[in-house]
């Protein structure tokens, strides 16, 4: 039986991932501070390593988050398992700001902020995946590629929000404790997730009409799974590269301040909300996203040359800024995808699969950046043109998703309230 959801249960859907994002982003604003509070070492470079390899657990956790969220909502219900990830990310996080520092309780502190990473990397592992394919499924054909895009800004809104948040703290708080200047943006994600439960977010179950088994994902579209997995690696590395160790390239290597970095960041993301929504549109009216996404990479891989020519501030920005817009397009092009090309039946769950075993990649995106830069600058340009580089090639491989259409008759499943309900199978569309 096929559920109808209203707007104000998709808003509040869509306000618990801005809660999601806001928390996941404040790691990697204040990566710095953290390696301070967590990781000391006489060494400055080695604990901020340390911190972004614990920023990477959260993401070796997302494929076990993908499995256990994606089975819920294909089984129970989409929105009843994008909705539970919250409270998985929510209340790790406020933990967080309360946490004592290595100096106060030594080695426990890191081993429970790894802890606290994982919980968080479970949760994101069933919830942009999830809202992908509510997108997809839910949405009105001719402006998937849109809604795909929209949830995407969302995303954008909720690490926006945590920049702000952290520049407001900095440029206040900072003056007198830069202990306090990260943790109360960690503490403050508790109001949130209040002001979340206040919206009474569905928490119903509804039980699936189909019934599936993991290895059917494998036995049915195992070529699917591999490809789409590395374009998700691909495209998770170019999107940790750029967003979040930003901030720590403009510190460290353009000798900015941090507000001004700060500053950066945020503008980069308020440009990425009218980015993506852009393409999103653009993206709709394209009758073959993979060629158009070949283009894009093209813009990117400029980007990435500019970028080696200056290392000065307004420079650098630009460069990023117009890296950060290339890869709005190939989002909006792309991401719809990763639900589609799977059987509606276990959609959300290879969704999930494909698209956080990807992502795992992704979260060693910034500690490799720093490795790399750290070496030589150069080292961090050739390593964005190989991610550019990955995904064109990559893209050949993706030749057909699935489209969309209504049954002529009506299926056997009606509504509760007597109204039929027309189902939607999958068609071939070809991409070549």
């Amino acid at each position: 039986m096929k559920i109808k959801y209203s707007t104000l249960d998709f808003l509040k859907t869509s306000f618990g991932n801005i809660l999601e994002w806001y928390d996941f982003s404040l790691y990697g604003i204040f990566a710095t501070s953290i390696a301070h509070s967590f990781f000391p070492s006489s060494d400055p470079f080695v604990g901020l390593l340390m911190v972004f390899l614990a920023f990477s657990a959260s993401f070796i956790a997302r494929p076990l988050g993908s499995i256990i969220f994606g089975y819920i909502g294909d089984k129970f219900g989409k929105h009843y398992s994008v909705n539970i990830t919250v409270w998985f990310m929510a209340i790790p996080t406020v933990v967080v700001a309360f946490l004592p520092t290595y100096q106060q309780i030594g080695i426990i502190a890191p081993i429970t902020l790894v802890s606290l990473r994982i919980l968080q990397g479970i949760s994101v592992g069933g919830q942009l995946s999830g809202l992908i394919t509510i997108a997809v499924d839910d949405g009105e054909k001719g402006k998937r590629s849109f809604l795909v895009s929209m949830v995407l800004s969302i995303v954008v809104l909720g690490c926006l929000l945590a920049s702000i948040i952290g520049l407001i703290s900095q440029a206040t708080i900072g003056h007198f404790s830069k202990e306090l200047a990260w943790r109360i943006p960690f503490a403050l994600s508790g109001v949130l997730f209040i002001l979340y439960l206040k919206l009474k977010p569905d928490f119903k179950k509804h039980t699936a009409t189909k019934d599936f088994h993991l290895k059917a994902i494998f036995k049915n579209q195992a070529s699917e799974v591999i490809y789409m997995t590395t374009l998700a690696a691909l495209m998770a590395c170019v999107y940790y590269a750029i967003f979040s160790y930003f901030v720590t390239y403009l510190e460290i290597y353009v000798k900015a301040p941090k507000h001004q970095a700060l500053i950066a960041i945020n503008t980069m993301l308020v440009s990425t909300l009218i980015g993506y929504m852009f393409w999103g549109r653009f993206a709709d009216k394209v009758a073959n996203r993979i060629s158009m996404a070949k283009k894009i990479v093209s813009i990117f891989c400029l980007g990435v040359v500019l970028l080696s020519v200056s290392n000065n501030y307004m420079w650098v920005v630009s460069c990023f800024f117009l890296m950060a817009m290339a890869y709005c397009g190939l989002a909006s092009h792309l991401t719809g995808m990763y639900a589609e090309i799977f059987d509606p039946k276990y959609r959300m769950t290879a969704c999930s699969l494909c698209y956080s075993g990807g992502a795992i990649f992704g979260g060693f995106s910034p500690f490799l950046s720093e490795v790399l830069a750290a070496k030589t600058l150069g080292g961090f340009f050739m390593y964005l043109l190989c991610l550019g580089f990955g995904i064109y090639l990559i893209l050949d491989k993706i030749v057909t998703t699935y489209g969309y259409k209504k049954y002529i008759s009506p299926s056997i499943d009606n509504a509760d309230d007597g109204t039929v309900i027309l189902e939607e199978i999958p068609i071939i569309e070809t991409n070549i």
